[in-house]
Order: C-alpha cells, then structure tokens, then sequence
C-alpha cells in the first residue's frame, strides 16, 4: 500500500517533504498486513530535520513579525495571526536576536533598573537582600506587612511599576514551634536576565541559605547597607530598671554568612565598636548582630555612616533613634534650668541627685515630655553642669552632696 503525498499528489519516495515539515530518509517492503496479505511499506523513524526559511514571506509581513516578536507578542498568537508554523517564527527570532519566552515576562516596569550603579538601586537591592524574593525563572517578589505598604509603593515608583500589581493577602511564619498569621502586600515582577542583574548586588535565588558575596562600590556602600537595615535591622531604647539608665539598642537579623559579611563592611565605613552575636532561638539558620550601651554616640555614629539623614529610609524603623536623638542633652537642659537659681555652696545648700530626681521627673510630667529619666541619668549630668560631689559632717554624721565649683 502506498503513501500519497499530499504537497506533490504523487506517491512518498527517498528525499520527499512531509506535510509537518520532516523530510522521508528511505523507507522499506518488509512487513505484511495481516488482514489482507500484502506487503505495505514502514517509514524509518530517523529523519532528516527540515531547516524552515522565510524567504516566502513579504518585507512588510516580516517586519511586522519581528515588531510583535519585540512587544512580547506570544509566539502561538504569531502563528495564527499569519499562518506560519512554529519554527519558521522561532528562526525569525533567532536570526534578528529576539527572546522567543518574552511574552511569559511582564516588561511593564523598569526592567533595566538594576543594571543601574547609582544610589537609589543600592537602597533597593539592599532592601531586597532583606525582604526579597528571587526565583530561578527570573521572577522577584517584595513584600511589607500592610503597615509598612507605603515602603512598597515608594519601590514601585523608582522602578515605574503599576501600583495595581500590588497584592494584598494573608502570609505566616513560624516561630518556638507556633504559626503566626499577618496580613501583608507584596508585588511580584519578571524579566529576562533578572537573576543575572541581582547576582552582584548579592541577591540570588534561595539566598536565605546561600550567601553569595555582593559586589558594591565603596560610595554605594552606605545605601546598600542602609535599605538591608530597613528591611532586617531594628533599635530599641529599654530601661531595665530604675536604678541604671536606659540602653540603646540595634542590630541586624539574618544568616551568619550574611552578617559577618555586613559588620565587615561597616567597618569598612568607619564603624570600630564590635557587634556581638547571638543565635535565634526556634530558627535553624538564623543569627541576631546587636550593640547595646547607655551611649546614643554608637547609634549616632552607625547612623552617620549609613548617611540616614537627607537621604530616603524607612522612617518608622529609625523612629527610636530620632526620638532620642539629643537625649544625652535633654536631661542636662531640663537640669541647668533647675538648678539655676539655687546656690549650693554648704552643707546645709548643697543637692542632692535623689531630690533633684524628684524635680525633673515633675518638670518633664508637667511639660509632657517623653523621656526615660533615671537618677543615675541625674548623676551623669550633674557632673556635666558644673556641681562637684562632696562629703560633708555634720556632727558626726558623714553624708554626700553636690555644690557648684
């Protein structure tokens, strides 16, 4: 039994085109239908691959083509619009360098904005070391809980995405064996090559367990380490009790690799008190850097090297920083002005921190101020206004006071 061919009308033979573009090598008559007892003939399935051309197709048809191809037009989309087949479109991409899965990228944003070396990227890609995302598929995703939503839509605008792609869900984690459940917003974007822009901003996929060094220039330097703090970091101001005064705290969150190579960098930048660290409990891979003293200077000084001020941060992270900012010159204003009418020169005028205590603590409940006072802070600065402590007798009995110089 013979095979027709349907582009000649004339029977297949050594050499023929198939109608789905495949070309017959040979065939052979060596098996036999049962049925009716005649030999029939079998194809050999090694093949000649069939190399497509257009040279068929029109120069305005073709430019359209490539146009299409370069706006990400799906490729199936191609083929029905001009009924070419699959691989005949698939060599017109090749041969005018256009990336055939383009239409499974969303190119609605700046897809170029990570090969930029400028200051607002390193922000950003320090915060995605943070809080991003990236897959395999070049796919990268940020997310902020909904407080925090203002900081997504920020991103959104340096990297002229469309804020309807953010989404808004429920997300969880799990911490010392329990769930937590919060509501967050996260935006999710694509492109060509994007695992390759991230790779030197040290960004990679499965980057919580894998740490690939990042490449930044020593002036990007503080904006990268600056939008990674916005993302892990955190500070606190606590008082452990009344009889010590209060402590300032900050740290970074993170893998170990992560952070040894973030306090090596800001050193680098002129930051010389040590971190020290501690492993988190619940987490497997997690570690905590923090500094903790009764000095603001360290805070103002980590603060200064990652060049917070005039420059774009995350205003509710650094908000503890701020509110103390001239802590060590709070208590000394509000002393000086309490002190300034009285004369202590005696034992019977000198002061004493326990009652001067009581007198600050009034004046900052009476002017509504917040501020942590302790009466060691008291001790401090009655040292920086100008008394000197000094043990009196008074018939026998030894006591402690302060006078002025």
């Amino acid at each position: 039994m013979k095979r027709l061919n349907p582009l000649t009308g004339k029977n297949f033979k050594r050499g023929d085109q198939r109608e789905d573009g495949l070309i017959f090598e040979k065939y052979i008559k060596q098996r036999i239908n049962k049925e009716t007892g005649l030999y029939y003939e079998v194809w050999v399935k090694k093949l000649y691959k069939w190399s497509p051309t257009y040279n068929h197709i029109k120069d305005e048809i073709l430019i359209e083509i490539v146009e299409e191809g370069k706006k990400a037009v799906p490729l199936t989309l191609l083929t029905k619009k001009y009924k070419l087949s699959s691989r005949t479109i698939q060599k017109i991409f090749k041969d005018y360098n256009i990336n055939p899965h383009l239409s499974r990228f969303d190119l609605n944003w700046d897809t170029k904005f990570f090969n930029k070396k400028n200051f607002k990227t390193a922000y950003w890609a320090g915060f995605l070391m943070a809080d991003g995302s990236l897959s395999a598929n070049n796919n990268l995703e940020f997310s902020q809980k909904i407080q925090s939503k203002n900081i997504l839509e920020a991103f959104c605008k340096d990297l002229k995405i469309p804020k309807k792609k953010i989404k808004i869900g429920v997300a969880s984690y799990k911490s010392n064996g329990k769930r937590y459940y919060f509501k967050r917003c996260r935006v999710s974007v694509s492109a060509p090559n994007l695992t390759s822009s991230l790779k030197n901003w040290g960004l990679i996929p499965n980057k919580t367990y894998i740490f690939k060094p990042p490449k930044i220039e020593k002036k990007l330097l503080p904006h990268y380490l600056r939008g990674w703090f916005d993302g892990d970091g955190h500070i606190s101001v606590y008082t452990p009790n009344k009889s010590i005064i209060p402590k300032f705290q900050f740290g970074v969150t993170g893998g170990l690799k992560h952070l040894e190579w973030f306090v090596k960098k800001t050193k680098l930048l002129g930051f010389n008190k040590n971190f020290y660290f501690l492993k988190k409990r619940g987490y497997d891979h997690s570690y905590d850097i923090r500094i903790s003293s009764p000095k603001i200077v360290y805070l103002k000084k980590f603060i200064e090297i990652l060049k917070v001020k005039n420059n774009f941060h995350f205003s509710e992270k650094w908000k503890n920083y701020f509110k103390y900012e001239s802590f060590d010159k709070v208590a000394l204003d509000i002393l000086k002005k309490i002190i300034k009418n009285k004369k202590p020169v005696d034992s019977k005028t000198c002061l004493f921190s326990k009652d001067l205590f009581k007198e600050m603590s009034k004046y900052i409940k009476d002017k509504k101020i917040d501020y942590p006072l302790t009466q060691r802070r008291v001790e401090l600065e009655m040292k920086n206004s100008g008394l000197i402590s000094k043990v009196f007798n008074n018939n026998g009995k030894h006591f402690r006071g302060w006078i002025k110089k």
